[in-house]
């Protein structure tokens, strides 16, 4: 009874109640329609500016701010789910347990969307900061945050200072400030159009209504302006010709690892020859192209005819493949998600291990690795150290 008490409880205070669900959803789903493949140029703009409306007109008090703790479980949840969608289609494949894996991702990232508005909500209606500056370094520090949380946790991928990729001209500022200052470029816009809303909702007077316009106009189109002037005047010239090979096997024939190294090399039969030798200066293909370990000797074989194609193109190849810490021939390893670079030599020196990994699917954070030996494709990933 006592623990049915407590859950009911905890329901109590973060169940989002009437009045706390529809307008964070609608923040989060136009912030999720902000990012590739869409390239829509309004939503990063827009998209936080229904949230700090619906916030500013909650209570001041610690209600209010637990309500809007509730409103942004709402928007993370919508948000998030939405961004980072590819966690679950993509590894399905693998795993069932890539839905245990993508439900506690998502909920660590609702306890991230939570925090930002604990933090928003009390430095406006706490410590007294204009809307239009809290929102940008609350939503900054929340991107930062989860891009750095310990272990295996940590998110930096899809910041909103990513989500204008599609227009590389009018964030050209990302050259002084990089993703992050972008990200608080565009968290501003939004605080600023949210200020001006509000100033026309309580009638605020017409010279300060003219002032936040001409302050928008000029912290959109500054910025804007300057990455258009870079890109006329910035002097180009060509470094390399890369080729991207994607060899396209299906994923349920990937899954049985002979047959997916077989169908992969008999892809590549078919695309490298559409490379006339000399013409690139590098070839890239995907994450794991072969499920192989290229640096052991017992793989040697597999990795025979990529050599090949990178001496018939007469360019190195970068292949996706699997790393390893320990002793291969006795099972006491750790894997990597890793690549490799190889020439018509061989594997070179050269060897990259992830160091970002998809949290509980590749490495499940905290816990040693050893614990999930049994488990294929969840959780048992090494962590790259450079």
């Amino acid at each position: 009874m006592g623990l049915l008490g407590r859950y009911r409880g905890i329901k109590t205070l973060l169940w989002p109640r009437q009045g706390e669900r529809l307008i964070p959803a609608v923040s989060g789903v136009l912030l999720a329609l902000s990012f590739p493949p869409l390239h829509i140029l309004i939503p990063p703009f827009v998209g936080l500016v229904p949230f700090a409306l619906w916030m500013q007109r909650c209570p001041p008090d610690h209600e209010g701010r637990r309500a809007v703790v509730r409103g942004s479980i709402v928007f993370g949840a919508i948000y998030f789910g939405i961004v980072f969608y590819w966690i679950l289609v993509a590894l399905i494949w693998f795993t069932p347990l890539a839905v245990l894996a993508f439900l506690s991702a998502l909920l660590a990232l609702i306890g991230i969307a939570a925090l930002f508005g604990w933090i928003f909500h009390r430095a406006v209606h706490t410590v007294g900061a204009p809307l239009w500056l809290a929102l940008p370094i609350a939503w900054t520090a929340a991107e930062w945050t989860r891009a750095h949380l310990p272990s295996t946790i940590a998110f930096p991928w899809l910041g909103l200072g990513t989500s204008l990729t599609g227009f590389p001209e009018l964030v050209g500022i990302a050259e002084l400030v990089g993703s992050r200052g972008v990200t608080f470029w565009l968290a501003l816009v939004n605080g600023l159009l949210a200020s001006l809303v509000l100033g026309f909702v309580e009638g605020t007077s017409l010279r300060r209504r003219l002032g936040l316009i001409t302050t928008i106009v000029v912290v959109v189109l500054g910025p804007m302006q300057w990455g258009i002037w870079r890109a006329t005047t910035l002097e180009t010239r060509e470094i390399a010709t890369v080729a991207v090979v994607q060899p396209n096997v299906p994923e349920h024939i990937k899954l049985d690892t002979r047959a997916g190294i077989d169908s992969t090399l008999i892809s590549l039969q078919r695309e490298m020859p559409r490379i006339p030798p000399g013409t690139v200066d590098l070839v890239v293909m995907p994450e794991v192209t072969l499920s192989i370990f290229p640096a052991w000797e017992m793989h040697s074989d597999w990795v025979y005819p990529i050599s090949e194609w990178a001496g018939y193109v007469r360019a190195p190849i970068l292949m996706g493949g699997l790393g390893y810490e320990g002793d291969l021939t006795n099972g006491d390893y750790t894997p990597f998600n890793s690549a490799f670079l190889i020439n018509a030599e061989g594997v070179t020196d050269y060897q990259y291990d992830k160091r970002y990994l998809v949290p509980f699917v590749e490495r499940v954070p905290f816990l040693p690795v050893e614990w999930f030996d049994a488990f294929r494709y969840f959780g048992g990933d090494g962590v790259g150290k450079g």
